[in-house]
């Protein structure tokens, strides 16, 4: 159930859509969920390994900067109720240096 949840996540590009999944995702609940949700693929450099795994949160396509919009509605949808979700993406999204510091 999951998995095809996170499947429907790429097409989901209007606000209908992705609040749906919010919603779908809501009745899924479990840090297992969270986890999976937010992951970041560890082995996103060898080639065969980015075929076969599917795009999540924290590893957006260059390609598909179309899907960012609607990925930060979900983010901030899940975030007062499950708080993990947003602190999660902000720690992958550091941790891969793709935030800079503003000072």
């Amino acid at each position: 159930m999951l998995t095809a949840l996170l499947a429907r996540l790429p097409d989901a590009t209007n606000r209908g859509m992705i609040d749906q999944v919010a919603v779908d995702f809501a009745m899924l609940n479990s840090k297992a969920a969270r986890k999976r949700l937010v992951k970041v693929r560890i082995g996103r450099f060898k080639p065969n390994f980015l075929l076969t795994t599917p795009q999540f949160l924290s590893s957006v396509p260059k390609n598909r900067t179309d899907l960012l919009p609607h990925y930060g509605r979900l983010v901030a949808t899940l975030n007062p109720y499950m708080p993990d979700v947003g602190k999660e993406l902000v720690a992958s999204v550091s941790s891969l240096h793709l935030i800079t510091d503003m000072c």
